[in-house]
């Protein structure tokens, strides 16, 4: 390894790093996911270059999926909350994001609005920052 492939990482960025790894573990994971039984399939790479939308004669249209290499167990929170994180303005996400979690929350009816806000919130954000370690360490 080369002095050029020496990443600087700010303190509060390792730390976040450091407490999300911490919190890598099937124990911790399902004990989590498991208050009420809040758990479900995620993609795990959900954003929309994983998306195709297929048009039918009809003027209706498919969506279809793809890239499942990441799929896993998880929360469905979890995954609107990274993926919202990565794929939307910040100033556009303050606007929507409240209104798209209600939705997830009243469409599934699986969980509580105060369980899906807090997933949304603080597992989002884990995460996106084990999306960064894991897109680093693809680098090195």
């Amino acid at each position: 390894m080369s002095s050029q492939d020496v990443i600087e990482w700010n303190d509060q960025v390792r730390s976040l790093v450091d407490k999300a790894m911490q919190g890598i573990s099937w124990e911790r994971h399902i004990k989590r996911l498991h208050v009420n039984g809040n758990w479900t399939l995620v993609h795990g790479d959900f954003h929309p270059g994983n998306v195709m939308w297929m048009t039918e004669e009809n003027s209706s249209f498919k969506i279809k999926l793809i890239d499942w290499e990441m799929v896993g167990i998880g929360s469905g929170p979890q995954e609107l909350g990274q993926y919202i994180i990565s794929h939307m303005d910040p100033m556009e996400r303050k606007l929507f994001e409240r209104e798209l979690v209600e939705r997830r929350t009243s469409k599934e009816k699986c969980c509580s609005w105060e369980f899906c806000w807090e997933e949304y919130k603080i597992v989002g954000v884990e995460r996106w920052i084990w999306f960064l370690v894991y897109f680093i360490d693809l680098r090195l």
